[in-house]
């Protein structure tokens, strides 16, 4: 799966409902995202409320690293649909 299949499969298994940055830090090529969101599950209906930082790196203008740190488990019991 290519970067751009998977969020294109995300946005179909996740309504955004809320999107904070609170802290962004650059240094040449990398940076650091701090923030808040909240995202819907729409299988379960379901609130994923959490916390996260992302490290990026951008070079020539192009995203060569995307990482994703949040509450895995708050994400993992929203997705469950037992």
């Amino acid at each position: 799966m290519g970067v751009a299949d998977f969020f294109r499969a995300l946005r179909e298994q996740i309504e955004p409902l809320r999107f904070e940055l609170r802290s962004l830090v650059v240094e040449g090529e990398e940076a650091v995202v701090l923030g808040a969101l909240s995202s819907r599950v729409r299988s379960t209906g379901r609130v994923i409320d959490s916390e996260f930082a992302q490290h990026l790196r951008v070079r020539d203008g192009l995203s060569v690293r995307y990482r994703l740190f949040e509450d895995s488990f708050a994400v993992a019991r929203a997705m469950d649909a037992s």
